[in-house]
Order: structure tokens, then sequence, then C-alpha cells
């Protein structure tokens, strides 16, 4: 697990576990990058707003899911969790991260798949609606005739059963 303590967005302390989710080869790199905003994804709504919340303590113990940049320019999924605390005197935010990309992706897929399944759903569903519309007619024709054969069939001729039968 990666280990974080922050002053504002400004690092204090990383572990090396953080370091190379980063692909950096250390925590002084971490602590040396100096704002946490370089590393995190800048196209997620609200994902600041988030992280202002929890350092300000009224997120304590709230997972979040994020996205960061590493020094490569690869995304890495965390699912990280903080609290307050007291480091060196002075308030601080500890925040534990554990690398979820993995996970992330096949999650992403699953939810993309299943809405390719809701969709193709829909098609169906639309299909067999207009089917049965089609159909509803013709059904209702040879009904129609079946019910009229059934009840006259003993006052007509073999031969005009036989014509109504082909109708």
């Amino acid at each position: 697990h990666g280990i974080l303590v922050l002053r504002d967005f400004k690092t204090v302390f990383a572990n090396e576990a953080y370091a190379g989710m980063l692909g950096l080869p250390g925590a002084e790199e971490v602590i040396a990058l100096g704002d946490l905003r370089r590393v995190m994804m800048t196209d997620e709504v609200d994902n600041e707003a988030y992280w202002r919340m929890a350092m300000e303590g009224r997120l304590d113990g709230a997972t979040h899911r994020a996205g960061l940049r590493t020094i490569d320019g690869r995304i890495v999924w965390i699912d990280a969790i903080g609290r307050m605390i007291e480091w060196e005197g002075e308030p601080a935010f500890l925040l534990t991260v554990i690398d979820v990309t993995e996970r992330h992706i096949a999650e992403q897929e699953l939810l993309h798949k299943t809405r390719q399944l809701q969709e193709l759903n829909l098609q169906k569903d639309k299909l067999f609606s207009i089917i049965a519309h089609d159909l509803k007619g013709p059904f209702n024709s040879v009904i129609g005739f079946s019910d009229l054969l059934a009840s006259r069939a003993e006052h007509l001729s073999p031969a005009k059963v036989a014509d109504y039968a082909r109708l």
C-alpha cells in the first residue's frame, strides 16, 4: 500500500510503494514533486473538490477512486482512504492508496458490456414488438376462419369445409 502524508496538497511524506506506483525511484522524488495535483487526473470532475474536503477532515475514512498520471504518462487507478492526523506537531492528512488499475479497467469493461447488452435487449424487444404486431392481423384471420369453420362445419358440405379450410 502506498502511504502519503499531505499538508494542503503538498506531500510531506511518502513511502516507497507510492513512489513505485508513480514510476519514481524513491520517496524523495515524490516529495520533490511537491503538489499532489501534479499527478492527479485533471479531467476528473470534482476530483480536487473531493480532496479539498477530505483534507479539511470532512470525509475521514471515505474511500475514493482516482486516477494518477505516472512519470511516463501511464494512468494508475487507485482507491484511496484518508484521515486527519498530527504530523510533526501540525495537522496533516494521512492517505493510504491501493493500486486498483486492473480492477478499474475490468469494471469499466464490464460497464461497457452491460450498456451494449442493454442496447441489444432494447433492440430485441422492439423487434419482437414489431413482429407481434405484424402477426396479429394474419393470426386473427386464421382464428376467425377456424371459429367459423368449427361452428358451421356440421351444416356445410365437405366441399365447402375444404374451401373454408384452404382460406
